[in-house]
């Protein structure tokens, strides 16, 4: 008969191994025995290792000591173990099974009832909890498998109040060139002007929405915050009617959206700007359907918007400039053919600025520059952001010039395999932060220097007689001197602070490529400077670890 034999214990929960004597037993092995229990009715049963070496030994023994029928709980049944873990702001719960060892699976019955007494009762996803069951059945004993089976919903603040238009405005004219009856576009053409009468109702009032309540995966309520109301903006041309839910053309004109609000601009409308019509100084909207020409001068309060192109000119905009086409213009002076920055051509703007192209020409805008193609040997300036052609486009460029730009600039190829010097100034507003930095620092070296003579004057005391007012002198000094220097160390802590924030700032300033940025390209955050010497395709230029680099992944 077989030496060792498997059978199920009475309970059925264990897997008993009978071990037989025989006349001259074999040597009984470890693996042996495994491959046995693997190989029998009984393989998805836990071995018991304790049980298994008892065993071996027991055998090894049998050939020096008469052997009686033995038997040993080799393997074990074990039911599947099902843990629900949520999380500390219980907006989650994980459910974890450990598979068993042929004993009984996690079903829907046991996982409803591990919600229940978890007290997960909100969020939970059957579907989830399902297939996590199915593979836990499926997968080998032992085996731990994990899911997020509930999920809670934060609460969703309320939409903020807003006005809303009820005119149309100039920016769809400009963003819409009017089409001809061939189908072709008439870039000179921004359509009939757009006018209102006094007393006309521009915007409405939209009022906030109460938000939506969220819940955690215990049921707990998490209640919404409203959203703010709108305020009325006050601008040139518009009143706030009687109702307060209103905004009324306070003069007859052009509305012309703002953050917040509407205006209403005076217009002037002029089909070109050269010798005959003289330079435009207006208080309002300025549009001109062509071209603006060498020498000619357009101020104004409002917007301009300009269907040809700029030659030579000089615009200022309180508002938006729009150019349709490009800006044209020449260097002054030729010492220095790349970087002379005495350019005949001149926009300003406070507000944003879109151009078709623009070459040997100097930009400033408050609220951005935007380019549909490319900018040659320019000088840029803006608070914002620089981006240059459309989106996800590659076949956009910056070409030599200087650009100084406060946040982030966006092209698809910068320089040229030629190595066109080409040099861009990232610029994040840091000027309150440097103030602060120089107030603290001033304040930080008198400390210092009052700590110094305070605690040159502590060994002259420590030397006088020990008479009451010299002790008392002394002691006034030692707590003098600690409380100085815990004041040197505050600031030196707000110091620190103020180099991390800085830091932040430089962080989020950076060049974007979607094309390719070529040798010649030198990109500063002063008084850090990064030069590149080869070409990389995509990515981009950042302020990183107190360097600037290039980093590949780098995108929009």
């Amino acid at each position: 008969m077989d030496r060792i034999c498997l059978r199920l214990s009475p309970d059925q929960q264990f897997v008993e191994a009978v071990l037989t004597p025989e006349t001259e037993p074999a040597p009984l092995t470890e693996t042996a025995l495994r491959t046995m229990l693997a190989e029998s009715d009984f393989k998805h049963f836990k071995p018991q290792d304790d049980a298994i070496r008892t065993l071996i030994d027991s055998a090894a023994r049998a050939a020096d000591t008469p052997l009686t029928e033995q038997v040993f709980l080799l393997a074990q049944r074990v039911d599947a173990v099902l843990e629900l873990v949520v999380s500390e702001n219980q907006m989650a719960c994980e459910a974890r099974i450990t598979t068993g060892y042929g004993g009984e699976p996690i079903t829907a019955k046991r996982f409803k009832q591990a919600l229940q007494e978890s007290g997960v009762r909100m969020g939970i996803d059957t579907a989830v909890a399902s297939a996590l069951m199915k593979q836990a059945y499926r997968a080998e004993p032992g085996s731990i498998h994990k899911a997020i089976i509930a999920r809670g919903r934060a609460a969703d603040k309320g939409k903020n109040g807003r006005w809303v238009s009820e005119v149309t405005t100039v920016r769809p004219a400009i963003e819409n060139p009017k089409m001809r009856e061939d189908g072709s576009v008439d870039l000179l053409d921004f359509g009939e002007i757009l006018s209102v009468a006094e007393g006309t109702s521009l915007m409405h009032l939209e009022p906030p929405t109460p938000g939506v309540p969220g819940f955690t995966v215990t049921g707990k309520k998490l209640p919404a915050d409203p959203g703010s109301p709108a305020k009325f903006v006050a601008a040139e041309g518009v009143t706030l009617a009687p109702d307060q839910q209103h905004i009324l053309a306070a003069r007859s004109g052009m509305p012309v959206e703002v953050p917040g609000g509407i205006r209403v601009d005076n217009v002037y409308k002029v089909k070109q700007v050269n010798l005959e019509t003289g330079h435009i100084e207006f208080d309002g909207t300025v549009i001109i359907q062509g071209d603006v020409c060498d020498m000619m001068k357009v101020v104004a309060s409002g917007d301009v918007m300009v269907g040809g192109s700029v030659q030579s000119a000089r615009i200022e905009a309180g508002g938006d400039l729009t150019v349709r086409k490009g800006v044209i213009g020449h260097q002054r002076t030729e010492e220095d053919e790349l970087h002379s920055d005495d350019l005949t051509c001149e926009l300003m703007a406070r507000g944003r600025m879109q151009l078709g192209f623009a070459q040997y020409a100097r930009l400033e805008s408050g609220g951005g520059i935007y380019v549909d193609t490319q900018l040659l040997h320019c000088v840029i300036t803006t608070a914002t952001e620089l981006v240059i052609g459309r989106e996800g486009t590659r076949n956009s460029n910056l070409i030599g010039g200087i650009s100084r730009v406060g946040k982030r600039v966006v092209c698809g190829n910068y320089g040229t395999d030629a190595f066109v010097p080409t040099t861009i100034e990232l610029r994040p507003n840091t000027h309150e932060i440097d103030q602060q930095v120089r107030q603290l620092t001033e304040a930080s070296e008198l400390k210092q220097q009052q700590l110094a003579e305070i605690k040159a004057t502590l060994p002259q005391l420590s030397t006088l007689p020990k008479t009451p007012e010299n002790k008392k002198s002394y002691n006034a000094a030692l707590k003098q001197s600690l409380e100085v220097g815990n004041a040197a160390v505050a600031l030196d802590q707000q110091l620190k602070a103020l180099e991390e924030q800085k830091k932040a700032l430089l962080a989020h300033a950076w060049v974007v490529a979607r094309g390719t940025i070529y040798p010649g390209v030198s990109v500063v955050i002063p008084p850090y400077i990064h030069k590149t010497h080869r070409e990389h395709q995509g990515g981009g230029i950042r302020f990183e670890q107190g360097e600037i680099r290039y980093d590949p992944a780098l995108a929009e």
